[in-house]
Parts: C-alpha cells; structure tokens; sequence
C-alpha cells in the first residue's frame, strides 16, 4: 500500500482476521478481510443514504443504486486500502453534518488511513466562529501528531523521510501524459463511477533474454498478464453528461451541506487527477473511483430529486432502468475480471 500511516488506522480490521487465520489455517485470511470490507463499505452506503435525506421507496433505489455502481462491486471483490478510508472519510463527514462530538478523531482516522482525506479539514471549524475553528483544527493536528508518536510512525513526517515520500508519490505524477489526455481519461473516470469501463487482456514482458550457463544456453521468457482499460484516452460523452448533471445538481441544491461537500470532493477530484495527474501515466483513474464516486452518485440523485420533485414515479422508474442497466453491465464486468484471474493465475 502507498499510504504510509495506513497500517495504523487499518490495525483494529486486520488484526482479528489475522489471529482467526493464525489458528485455523492461512487461507481464510483474505476472505475475513473481504467480509470485513463488505460491512464497512455496506455501512457507509447506510450513512451516506441518511445524510441524502431521501423517502419512501426512493431510499431503497438510492442504497441498490449505490451498492451495485462499478466501483462498489470492484472493491468488493479487491483486497485494497479504499473500503476502508471510504469509510472512515463517510462517517467524519457524517459527523461533521450533524455536529456529533469527538468528530476529530474521525477526521484523523480518515487522513491517517489516505493523506488526501485532509483537504476537508474546514469540515473542523464552526459557521461564524474563525477563533473556534483554528482552535479545533491546531488540536486535531496535535491529536494527531500524538498519534504518531504512540505508534511510532512520527518518523515518518520528519524532513528526510518526507522528502522520500514526496519523491516516491510524484512517480505517479501524470508527468508523461498530456493535459489533453488526462482530461479526456477524466471524462472516462466519472462514467466509470458508476459503469464498467471496456478492459482487455495485455502481456507485460518481465524478461526476454538468453542466458549461458556452461556453454549451455537457456532462453529466458518471462511474462505477466495483466487487465487494462481500452479507449481511455478518448473522449467520453457519457462521462461529460454525468459531469453536467452533477454540476447542474449541485447549482439546484447549493445551500445544502452535504451538496457542498460532494461538489468540492469532486472538483477535488479534477486537480488530483487531470491537473496533477496522478495516476495518469499508470491508466489507473480507475483506482480512484470508489474514493470519489459516492459524491457523483450524490449530486446525480440531487438533480433527479430536484427537477421531478412532482412526478415520483417518473423518477422512481428512472432509477429502476438505471439500477437494472448497470447491475447488467457491472456485474459482467466483474464476471470478466473473475474469468481473467482464474485463466492466469488459478
């Protein structure tokens, strides 16, 4: 994992796993942590839901919407740091909406599990209070540095230690990939927030040499298979509607908080990925999508919620195509990624 301070805010959902598997046999280790990483990831489904305000049936829609998205399924199903951040990152931002005490922790449990969580430290300050907020901010940071220290990770944030993570992180810089490119990746990334991207097979090469050993020589061919997006680098309509309608959906509903939220999570999103460009060179938006894509799925039920306030059952069935539209493409996505596993590495 990249994260540097990951392993300390993961400890608490690893640990059991880990002495389960310790005393029965090793196998089940990674199906413990995929049950683990299904009830985090069900629970923030739950928190987000209550944080839209939605009701009668249109919960429902909105929880099966959300659970069978892209992402949601893919990380289901992949052993990775996302589910877990996700979660800490909903349940600050839970609190943080309706003012719950002790919200700090929350907050330095989600940046300590992904550093990019932090942008959302204004989320610690109190509307019209500028003395309490910089006062609950400079504590958190203390917390936090405590933290560190306790666990001895403080080493981490020292000059020579963070020049290295600095330098190892900009390895992922989109350095390589034009402006062009990575904008047009982006308008790919926000449809694959919720749809499966189209994905192929490719072979990478580990070594293709000849070696001599006693005047005998021996070809060395080494390869390894691997799954990547097909088209990225072009222009996705699909992905500039959905950016239009959560841009449109955000303007109906900006005077509601979470609505705020969401959209600075996703312009978030544009600097971090086409501006800086990280991940662009590796193809790996795809990476990012379930840390973003709760706010895409947000903001595309605000516009819905917003224009066909008057017709429920036009918006209601226009869930329903969308959820039997995806659960049909998701799921075959998924089941593409599974046959690929088992084909190679079985």
């Amino acid at each position: 994992l990249r994260q540097p301070f990951f392993s300390i805010f993961a400890f608490p959902y690893t640990i059991l796993p880990r002495l389960i598997s310790d005393i029965s046999f090793k196998q089940i280790y990674p199906f413990l942590i995929a049950v683990i990483q299904g009830f985090l990831m069900f629970v923030s489904i739950i928190l987000i839901e209550k944080m839209m305000n939605l009701k009668g049936i249109t919960r429902l829609l909105f929880i099966i919407f959300l659970s069978v998205t892209y992402p949601t399924l893919l990380f289901s199903i992949n052993m990775e740091q996302y589910a877990i951040s996700v979660f800490y990152l909903v349940t600050f931002i839970y609190m943080s909406i309706n003012k719950i005490k002790d919200r700090d922790w929350l907050f330095i449990f989600s940046t300590g599990s992904l550093l990019t969580s932090g942008i959302l430290f204004p989320l610690l300050g109190e509307k019209g209070n500028l003395k309490n907020s910089i006062k609950n901010i400079f504590f958190t940071f203390l917390k936090f540095v405590a933290v560190l220290i306790i666990s001895a990770k403080v080493l981490l944030i020292f000059p020579d230690k963070l020049s290295q993570q600095t330098e190892a992180y900009s390895h992922f810089s989109g350095e390589n990939t034009s402006f062009n490119v990575r904008l047009n990746m982006y308008t790919n990334f926000a449809f694959n927030t919720m749809v499966a991207p189209e994905i192929e097979t490719k072979e990478i090469f580990l070594a293709n040499s000849i070696a001599i050993v006693n005047n005998v020589s021996y070809r060395i061919h080494a390869l390894n298979y691997c799954i990547a997006q097909t088209n990225n680098e072009k222009t996705n309509i699909l992905g500039i509607i959905i950016l239009l309608i959560v841009l449109v959906g955000f303007i109906l509903n900006r005077k509601d908080k979470l609505s705020q939220i969401c959209f600075f999570w996703i312009i978030f999103s544009v600097i971090l990925m086409p501006i800086v460009g990280y991940g662009a060179d590796e193809n790996g938006f795809i990476l990012y999508s379930y840390y973003f894509s709760w706010s895409f799925v947000c903001l595309l039920f605000k516009f819905f919620e917003s224009i066909l306030k008057k017709w429920p059952k036009i918006k209601n069935t226009i869930y329903t195509l969308a959820i039997t539209s995806m659960c049909t493409i998701n799921l075959y996505g998924i089941y593409k990624i599974i046959i690929f596993g088992i084909e190679h590495y079985d």
